[in-house]
């Protein structure tokens, strides 16, 4: 959603003001692109086998609002994923690099900012009652 990229955008030399589905720049030295991939783990996997051909990148980072399956998790809270379940098929496991992962632990601690880490699931559908999220809590320990 164009709400969880907004920041990035802004912080791009010189800030990208269009809503383009994909754009590139620069955040301090580096170069960055930037992708609105769509909903649900199918479209970001298809959306960035696209952007990705023949770019040698050195890592990818996705950000998005999401819904804590997680009691004690509120609202502005940062989530690292240790492990990413794709919830839609095959329940497939996907582990980010260990010193990405941190590296955004360490990042949190000297910004003085809550963060969580563990299990992350990506579905093609919101998790939207306690129900749905306490399911996919319970299936996944996430």
């Amino acid at each position: 959603m164009e709400s969880e990229i907004r920041f990035l955008r802004s912080a791009m030399n010189p800030p990208d003001r269009t809503r383009d589905h994909c754009v590139a720049g620069t955040i301090g030295a580096k170069t960055v692109t930037i992708l609105r991939s769509g909903v649900g783990p199918k479209n970001a996997s298809r959306r960035l086998a696209q952007m990705t051909k023949g770019c040698d990148s050195q890592c990818v980072l996705s950000i998005g609002c999401a819904g804590a399956l997680a009691p004690g998790i509120k609202v502005g809270d940062i989530v690292i994923s240790e492990k990413i379940v794709d919830g839609t098929s095959k329940n497939d496991a996907y582990y980010p690099s260990l010193d990405l992962v941190g590296t955004a632990r360490d990042c949190c601690e000297k910004l003085d900012i809550a963060f969580h880490a563990g299990t992350t699931v990506s579905t093609a559908e919101v998790a939207a009652n306690p129900g749905a999220k306490a399911a996919l809590s319970e299936k996944h320990d996430a």
